[in-house]
């Protein structure tokens, strides 16, 4: 089920009167505000592109205290990551 038809569900619960428009005008209101509503089976792609920011910058804070060897890990990590948002959509 999705989120507007669990959305419309619970509104019609407490209201008989409203349709699944309503539902539709608070994910559109969510979604405008910044909001993503993500399945527990997908990836926030956003996020996981944060995460690889983040091991890369980790990766040139390594190399400039002399450990150029996390480069390739950093690199491993990115990959394992982007294959994992590859998995996830199919």
């Amino acid at each position: 089920m999705s989120a507007r038809e669990l959305i419309n569900r619970a509104v019609q619960r407490c209201n008989h009167r409203r349709d699944s428009t309503y539902a539709t005008a608070v994910l559109e209101d969510l979604t405008t505000a910044g909001f993503s509503i993500v399945h527990k089976d997908e990836i926030h792609a956003p996020s996981v592109e944060r995460a690889i920011a983040v091991v890369r910058d980790w990766a040139g804070t390594a190399r400039s205290v002399g450990q150029p060897e996390c480069e390739s890990m950093a690199d491993d990590i990115a990959a394992a990551l982007r294959e994992l948002m590859k998995e996830v959509s199919e």
